[in-house]
């Protein structure tokens, strides 16, 4: 006998798992959901994709993910900000929408795409903000 009977592989010493359906217990990231009013539509972007947000009292708030930028542009934007920066806003509209949800202060939300051309904390027109949600 050369003792290999008595050898264990290296996954016998690992725990096991009793089994569980593949969608019990998975954590979903918590995403913000973006109501455009010129589309009609919403729009789904995780939190975790956040690469960076900038509030500016006096001209809104930006929050670049990794693919698009979301202005937000409105008054007394501040627990607005806060709600962003702590991930507890789900989902975000004008105030005067006819339809989506209205969050207070908010006059207006852009989608941009993100352009490696565009330097990072300018804030375009409105006026072009609002040529490319028409597109």
């Amino acid at each position: 006998m050369d003792g290999r009977a008595d050898r264990r592989r290296a996954l016998d010493n690992l725990p096991r798992r009793a089994s569980t359906p593949t969608d019990a217990g998975r954590f979903a990231p918590p995403s913000l959901d973006i109501y455009s009013e010129a589309r009609q539509s919403f729009t789904a972007f995780p939190y975790t994709k956040v690469v960076w947000t900038n509030f500016q009292p006096s001209r809104g708030i930006q929050v670049h993910f990794a693919s698009h930028t979301v202005f937000i542009v409105g008054h007394d934007l501040g627990k607005v900000y806060e709600s962003i920066r702590d991930w507890k806003l789900r989902e975000i509209g004008p105030e005067d929408a006819a339809a989506g949800p209205r969050t207070p202060g908010v006059e207006g939300v852009y989608i941009r795409q993100v352009s490696k051309s565009e330097p990072g904390f300018a804030w375009p027109s409105e006026a072009s903000l609002e040529a490319d949600q028409a597109d």
